[in-house]
């Protein structure tokens, strides 16, 4: 089972408990343990190549998506049931992309990160963002920073009710990883408003790095 964070604990427990065939769990970086036991952390490399203690995952993948939406390349989902998806990898398994602090809904939360990975390791092509606001708010906004990069972060905008199609360069060696802050949100007859936005994908096109 892999957690991601903003997976819930006690659901992981309760998983766990009732599922007797998930004989370990793997956590991405920032997922909180659900218990006292030793729950690894995984490794990505530059190929998106998922390892734990050096070694491949090849076997089906339990993913706890409750605010955390990852894909994996040449990999087929098996089933999904509420928040978690089974994910069966194709030999070893490869992370496509990841947005930590996306709900299912496809809402941002305010902080989060997000990242692309290409099996040749390198980038040469477009990162393509589909950002999307809400009928209730009259703007939302994505601010896009490279990690633990100094300087002000480029921000994309989107009006109510419609969605902005971001076309951003992704040229040298992988992953493509930028941390976000989206705003705003409210709280409308019930229902959260905030800041949308679907799956990244990665558009091979040589042009974007001459």
């Amino acid at each position: 089972m892999l957690l991601a964070p903003g997976s819930d604990p006690a659901t992981a427990l309760s998983t766990l408990f009732w599922n007797p065939a998930i004989t370990r769990v793997v956590r991405l970086r920032g997922a909180h343990r659900p218990d006292q036991l030793d729950d690894p952390q995984i490794s990505v490399d530059a190929g998106g190549r998922i390892e734990v203690g050096g070694r491949a995952i090849t076997s089906p993948l339990l993913v706890d998506d409750t605010a955390t939406t990852i894909t994996f390349r040449d990999a087929k989902t098996l089933a999904h049931w509420k928040r978690v998806t089974l994910w069966q990898p194709n030999g070893p398994a490869r992370m496509s992309s990841v947005v930590v602090y996306r709900l299912s809904s496809s809402q941002l939360l305010p902080l989060g990160w997000l990242g692309l990975w290409e099996p040749q390791a390198r980038l040469e092509g477009w990162v393509e963002l589909r950002l999307s606001a809400p009928k209730g708010l009259r703007a939302v906004h994505l601010d896009l920073k490279r990690s633990n990069a100094r300087g002000t972060a480029t921000r994309y905008m989107a009006a109510g009710g419609r969605t902005t199609v971001v076309r951003i360069a992704a040229c040298g060696r992988g992953p493509w990883i930028r941390t976000f802050q989206a705003g705003p949100e409210a709280v409308r007859d019930g229902k959260l408003l905030a800041p949308m936005l679907a799956v990244p994908r990665y558009v091979p096109d040589a042009s974007a790095c001459s």
